[in-house]
């Protein structure tokens, strides 16, 4: 069985290879200095300092921007080009805030799991229903950056504990850029909170949008949070094999399958929906850490049989 060829959706350049050129440096190089505990990190105003890493032109965020282009999708409060807009805002009762930014980190495909080398990607819901204007690329990653670096929100609480519990570095100023994030469903009604209860649909209209990014960020790993994300994403190959089926702690499910030839892929309850659990203390539910260990042997495993299958 074969998993689906990702790659026919965006034709992006040679990540990896580009990656890990001379051309393009790892941010963890200039930000040495940046450690938790330095001096103030926010302007005044309480929002994040600027900060270079969130500026840098990486490859992953310049093929990124390039297929946001190219899709029409580049967020925009007037001239939203994406084909499916009056459709979808046809199926909702509220305006929707259109479009959104996906965070790739500055060292996105550097994070280590198990000693391996991997790129790590979360895909949430949307990004809710508070309307405002229509960010700037360099905001977004600005504010996803320092949100994993001290959380504000149950659940950028969760992204950040989980990506701490899963990869082998546990320095959060150091994580932050090691990792990605998107949402399955690119625009949201305007209901005034976090809440947005997205029509099927939209779900299934931003699937090709999914599809696409996947396909440039070519995660080895990704965590779902939320419903409709994992039946996205798990519907996006053409085969799948599940590792593990536990139940979480508060309510929700989690699970584990992998992708012949794709990634590891984690089923998660969405961490703003898990009531009881109190994420700012900084507290993973034993099950869940169970449920990451399991996620780093499956990839170690399936790391070690692709290198086994090239000797």
């Amino acid at each position: 069985m074969r998993a689906l060829n990702l790659e026919t959706a965006w034709r992006a350049p040679n990540l990896e290879k580009d990656w890990r050129g001379k051309l393009f440096p790892p941010c963890a190089r200039i930000m040495a200095h940046m450690k938790r505990g330095r001096a103030d990190t926010s302007t005044t105003s309480g929002s994040p300092a600027r900060d270079e890493r969130d500026e840098r032109q990486t490859i992953q965020r310049t093929a990124l921007r390039d297929m946001y282009a190219a899709r029409a999708i580049t967020p925009a409060d007037d001239g939203f080009g994406c084909p499916s807009l009056k459709r979808c805002a046809g199926s909702v009762a509220l305006p929707l805030n259109t479009g959104n930014w996906a965070f790739v980190g500055c060292d996105y495909g550097l994070a280590r799991v198990g000693g391996m080398p991997a790129k790590v990607l979360f895909i949430a819901m949307d990004r809710g229903g508070r309307r405002k204007k229509a960010e700037t690329f360099t905001d977004t990653q600005r504010s996803f950056r320092s949100s994993i670096e001290t959380p504000k929100n149950p659940h950028m609480g969760g992204v950040s504990l989980i990506v701490r519990e899963l990869v082998d570095e546990k320095d959060l100023s150091a994580i932050s850029g090691q990792c990605a994030l998107t949402n399955a469903v690119k625009c949201a009604q305007q209901t005034g909170s976090m809440s947005t209860d997205a029509s099927r649909l939209m779900v299934r209209e931003c699937v090709s949008h999914l599809r696409a990014e996947i396909a440039v960020l070519a995660p080895d790993i990704i965590v779902t949070q939320g419903s409709h994300p994992a039946s996205t994403v798990l519907g996006l190959y053409e085969s799948t094999s599940r590792v593990l089926d536990s139940s979480a702690s508060v309510n929700g499910v989690m699970d584990l399958w992998t992708v012949p030839g794709g990634p590891v892929v984690l089923r998660t309850p969405h961490p703003a929906r898990q009531k009881g659990v109190q994420w700012s203390r900084g507290l993973l539910p034993q099950d869940w850490r169970d449920a990451i260990s399991a996620v780093r042997g499956a990839f170690v495993a399936k790391q070690g049989s692709l290198r086994d299958g090239l000797a």
